[in-house]
């Protein structure tokens, strides 16, 4: 697109310089879209990756290893 309006910029054709102007322009957004997404979906992964991915709903917090430590709840009282 660049090389297409250096060639209609040499001429007087102001038809041919719109029509590569556009064309620059719209390549130029396309680039843009793309680059915006890759930015998104690399910041979107870090994020996630940084605060850990969400537990599913309904798990125990600590996974399975909570499940197999042997602790009881216990109320105590202390005497002097």
């Amino acid at each position: 697109a660049v090389n297409q309006l250096k060639d209609a910029h040499k001429g007087d054709d102001a038809g041919a310089i719109k029509k590569a102007i556009d064309a620059l322009t719209a390549a130029s957004h396309k680039l843009a879209e793309v680059m915006y997404k890759s930015t998104a979906d690399t910041q979107a992964a870090e994020a996630g990756a940084a605060a850990g991915e969400a537990p599913p709903v309904g798990a125990v917090p600590g996974g399975d290893d909570a499940k197999k430590d042997d602790v009881i709840d216990a109320e105590f009282e202390v005497k002097e």
